[in-house]
């Protein structure tokens, strides 16, 4: 996971950059399973849930409660997520150098 501040016009936008797998741990089944489709819907709204519990539990404040609770009222959908399918690079490294960037 990469965080960035700027888009690419260089106007402040601050973002994460983050690289997942498209399978997942069946748990009942004890085996890992490819997914072929994750609903948009719910990748916005579990990326939105798990970030603002991230931010209420590092930063203990009543300002901090106030600002999560203002963004499930005014994100209603979800956070905004660009999911582009792609291939794992085939070097750590270009990984890296497209994180860093």
């Amino acid at each position: 996971m990469g965080s960035q501040t700027h888009g690419r016009n260089g106007r402040y936008n601050p973002h994460l950059r983050i690289i997942a797998t498209s399978s997942c741990l069946d748990s009942q089944a004890s085996q890992w399973r490819h997914l072929d489709y994750v609903p948009y819907r719910l990748l916005r709204k579990k990326w939105q849930g798990h970030l603002l519990i991230i931010l209420r539990r590092t930063v203990k404040t009543h300002k901090m409660d106030r600002l999560v609770a203002g963004c499930y009222t005014r994100y209603r959908e979800g956070f905004v997520t660009n999911v582009q399918k792609g291939d794992v690079p085939s070097q750590y490294q270009s990984l890296a150098t497209y994180l860093a960037q």
